[in-house]
């Protein structure tokens, strides 16, 4: 195995493993849902645990660029960037 595959192969298992990490604080997160019963709020001890809506507002890109093409074209930049992946 070669120096480049050796990692590869390292970066491929740490990627595999931190979905597996997620998974399970997503199980956690379930659980501790549970225990909150509904509440914004709970403190157990030192931990304060929240569970809030927030809102936000996000620009309809899509409807402005239907709605509004040359405006759109005018005021948008080609960006570059790189990607890296492993397969």
């Amino acid at each position: 195995m070669t120096p480049l595959e050796k990692l590869c192969t390292e970066y491929r298992e740490n990627a595999r493993l931190k979905e597996e990490l997620d998974a399970i604080n997503e199980g956690l997160k379930a659980e501790i849902l549970l225990l909150m019963a509904g509440a914004d709020s709970v403190t157990a001890g030192a931990t304060k645990v929240t569970y809030k809506p927030y809102k936000t507002r996000r620009f309809d890109t899509k409807g402005f660029k239907e709605e509004h093409a040359a405006l759109y074209d005018a005021y948008t930049t080609e960006t570059e960037y790189m990607r890296f992946t492993v397969k």
